[in-house]
């Protein structure tokens, strides 16, 4: 995989060489302006120089999509950008799927991004391009997706829906994908979020959930009693979402 990006990196570089089509790239969206070539913004982005790199990310994105300019080449561009993400997801989904279908993955979600995506485009693109290959690689993951309850014990735990053989990899990635569905679409508050994450974290890592609370507590100055409260809202504006996320993400 290592050896594909490098090689479209290669081919996107020589289509640039002369400098043309950068600069009418530049002139179609001003994101790209403070960048005199592609390799600056590569540069950039390997030095994570902030919201102006992730903004020409997303002018090549923009510049991309098929419901943006439809640019193969910009398209070609931003998944060059996006070869770190692309090598962790791979790395992630090992078990799922081929290096290869994650590149095919990513190239689709740039190729359907909005016509004018913000700063936090890769982001996106890393967790679209996730959600596309567990729904590729694991049509039965509406029986595996497993979700936070509470038990009578009042404890937090993973709960699969119905047994299978999927991995707890795999199921953690489906519970952060469902949380980050959830704040994006204003359900959870990223405070909210981030103690869900955080629980889960400290059980996965041998905690029990009585644990968990005490030192999740403790990290957030809250008492214990609070994030029990603030965990249970949660957990049931989850289980009230699982329907549309399932159908927001078939």
């Amino acid at each position: 995989m290592t050896c594909l990006i490098a090689e479209l990196s290669t081919h996107v570089a020589e289509q640039l060489a002369d400098g043309f089509v950068w600069r009418c790239w530049q002139a179609m969206d001003q994101r790209l302006a403070s960048f005199p070539d592609l390799s600056a913004v590569l540069q950039a982005w390997e030095g994570h120089a902030g919201v102006p790199v992730r903004q020409a990310l997303g002018a090549l994105t923009g510049l991309g999509s098929v419901r943006g300019s439809d640019d193969q080449l910009a398209a070609m561009a931003a998944l060059v950008l996006m070869g770190g993400g692309v090598r962790s997801t791979a790395r992630d989904l090992a078990d799922v799927c081929e290096p290869e279908d994650v590149v095919v993955a990513m190239w689709l979600e740039i190729r359907r991004a909005e016509p004018s995506p913000g700063p936090s485009v890769g982001r996106h693109l890393v967790r679209r391009t996730r959600q596309r290959l567990l729904r590729e690689h694991r049509p039965e993951r509406e029986r595996a997706l497993r979700l936070v309850r509470l038990d009578a014990a009042d404890s937090a735990s993973l709960e699969q829906c119905e047994a299978d053989d999927s991995g707890p990899e795999t199921s953690a990635a489906e519970f952060v994908d469902l949380l980050a569905w959830a704040e994006q679409q204003g359900l959870l508050a990223s405070e909210a979020v981030g103690l869900l994450i955080e629980l889960v974290a400290e059980q996965r890592a041998g905690a029990t959930a009585t644990e968990a609370v005490c030192r999740v507590g403790v990290r957030r100055g809250l008492a214990e009693r609070t994030v029990r409260r603030r965990r249970q809202l949660a957990i049931e504006v989850l289980r009230r979402a699982v329907p549309d996320y399932l159908a927001a993400t078939a």
